[in-house]
């Protein structure tokens, strides 16, 4: 979709009719865009504007996108919805990527752990009944170790997915994430940074103040902040400045919500936005440095540790079993 939004963009920009655009890409890309783009040239064929077309059907895009979308057609500025969904996107991609790589490290770390202490004991026990290593029993508890430790894993994984996705159960998860030293403070950056992008973004289509804060509380794509934005929008409704809300509600965090203020009383608002979004990306980017240079570390001296516990344990039973037999023979 990255793709999609940047070239549908150019596009746009360029003068290009919307059907005869989605018609090019749709040529041109991926199965899953293809179908995006046809879906969208059905729903304007049936008379639904561009945004509304790509809502129709299965899989539905994000409500983020959705409302990008909308916001910026009916403002006219399509070129540049395109633009902070391309941006966005994009950052999202380099961050998952990135959070990958961080794990592929620990996991293979973990892997060998489960294979080598598992190798000495199936040694020790070919001692004692002096037969060979019995290779089907050692590769069958490597397996089932594997699978416990998968299955604890994706079951922690896929049961905090379902209950983020249940109302009222996202929240609290939230609120004990953002309690974790680094982890909860780079989880949090990176939502203020997206509810900010999200924000100026939407401004700069065209759309009013309450649709782009409902807009940017989805960007953000946290359960808690979603609930504080709709407990101050009736407030800003009636007229009331964001800034001050914000900050008795405790909304963003220091120092965002001091630059929020400014902003609304310098007059320069947009240049503020600016500032937080780049500030709390650059926090955010460091948290994942830390974590990144900190939590594999963490993991291979723990494993390090264990390996060489489970290679003494090991000898140790090696020798014990070595003594035993000396004195059976004597």
């Amino acid at each position: 979709r990255v793709r999609l939004y940047d070239q549908l963009r150019v596009y746009v920009d360029a003068g290009t009719p919307i059907q005869e655009a989605l018609g090019s890409l749709s040529q041109s890309s991926s199965p899953a865009v293809r179908e995006l783009c046809q879906r969208a040239q059905k729903g304007i064929m049936s008379g639904h504007t561009f945004a509304n077309a790509l809502t129709v059907g299965k899989p539905a895009l994000p409500k983020f996108e959705q409302a990008v979308l909308h916001a910026s057609e009916i403002s006219g500025r399509l070129p540049i919805g395109c633009t902070i969904l391309r941006d966005t996107l994009r950052r999202f991609l380099d961050l998952r990527r990135e959070a990958l790589w961080a794990c592929a490290y620990p996991a293979f770390i973990i892997h060998i752990a489960v294979v080598v202490t598992a190798l000495m004991p199936a040694v020790i026990d070919a001692i004692r009944t002096e037969r060979g290593v019995d290779w089907g029993a050692y590769t069958a508890h490597v397996f089932l170790t594997l699978l416990v430790l998968h299955g604890l894993f994706w079951s922690c994984f896929l049961g905090i997915r379902m209950l983020k996705q249940r109302v009222g159960s996202a929240i609290p998860i939230e609120q004990f994430l953002r309690k974790i030293p680094v982890g909860g403070k780079t989880w949090w950056s990176l939502v203020v940074s997206r509810f900010a992008q999200a924000y100026d973004g939407m401004l700069n289509a065209g759309a009013n103040v309450i649709d782009a804060l409902e807009v940017a509380s989805l960007a953000s794509n946290s359960a808690m902040l979603r609930e504080q934005i709709k407990a101050i929008l009736p407030h800003i409704k009636q007229g009331d400045s964001i800034g001050p809300w914000l900050e008795a509600n405790h909304v963003l965090g220091k120092p965002w919500e001091e630059f929020w203020i400014t902003g609304e009383k310098s007059g320069r608002q947009e240049e503020m936005l600016n500032q937080i979004v780049r500030e709390s990306a650059e926090q955010a980017e460091q948290g994942f440095a830390i974590l990144k240079a900190v939590i594999p570390k963490t993991i291979y001296i723990t494993a390090l540790v264990y390996i060489a516990y489970k290679i003494i344990a090991a000898y140790a039973a090696y020798i014990k079993a070595c003594v035993d037999i000396m004195n059976d023979k004597l």
